[in-house]
Order: structure tokens, then sequence, then C-alpha cells
């Protein structure tokens, strides 16, 4: 063997120890406890998946600024008597819409549901998978 073939092998050798990342892809089995199957062999369980925030169920906030739906329901009024101050409750039904605005807590639904396919990063060392994005989305 030449000293460049020596060479060569060591660098290769290198590279494929070395080698940062794998993309996989896989297929979601079950959605509680998570499982996904990258193939006919190997099934992985939550232990060895770091999930993204596309893939999970989170909350976010976000700013809005709206008005609800038309809607009927009744409001409580006091009714005040100028004459002698006193006053009583009568309750009023109408059809009218809310203004909503502000910051706003919303939670996000997107986690995993079994037959979705899914794109993993295999780490360096080889034991965990980053589960990254969905590759289409199931409609509910």
């Amino acid at each position: 063997m030449s000293l460049i073939d020596v060479i060569r092998e060591c660098v290769e050798t290198n590279i494929n120890k070395n080698q940062l990342c794998n993309v996989a892809f896989g297929t979601v089995t079950s959605d509680e406890p998570l499982e996904i199957q990258l193939d006919d062999k190997y099934i992985l369980t939550k232990d060895y998946l770091i999930l993204c925030r596309n893939v999970t169920e989170h909350e976010i906030y976000m700013t809005v600024e709206h008005e609800t739906e038309n809607h009927t329901h009744t409001h409580d009024i006091k009714v005040i008597d100028a004459y002698t101050c006193s006053g009583e409750g009568i309750i009023e039904e109408e059809t009218h819409l809310h203004e909503y605005k502000g910051k706003q807590m919303f939670l996000v639904h997107k986690g995993l549901k079994v037959d979705e396919r899914v794109v993993l990063i295999k780490m360096s060392g080889g034991q965990k998978f980053l589960v990254v994005d969905r590759l289409e989305e199931k409609e509910e």
C-alpha cells in the first residue's frame, strides 16, 4: 500500500468517524407514548428523541386586534332612578361584537400524530435523534 493510499484511508476513516449528523425519515407509530419507526428494524422511543417546537403542542404569545363573531347573550344592566337614586338590575339580551386585542396566550396544536412522516437528524454519537419537522400535516 502506498503512502497516498494510507493517507487516503486515514482521511476517509476520520471523516466517517467524525460525521456530525445524518438525515433520516420516519413514521409516527404511536403518539402516546411517542414512537417513531425509522425502517423495518428500528423504532425510536421518547428516550432517543429530541423534539423541536414544530412537532410539539406549545403555548405562544401573539398580539391580536380583531372582533369576536356576532353573537347574542345577556348583560346585567343597573337602572338608576334619577329622583330616588335607587336602582334595580335588569337583564338585556342583545346581539353584538366584542373587541379582542392585545398580547394574548394561544395554544399551538402541533403535536405529532400516528402515521405522520417526519424528518429526523441523527446526532453525533448516534443515540439521539432530533425530530425537526413533519413532511406533511394531517388534518383534524
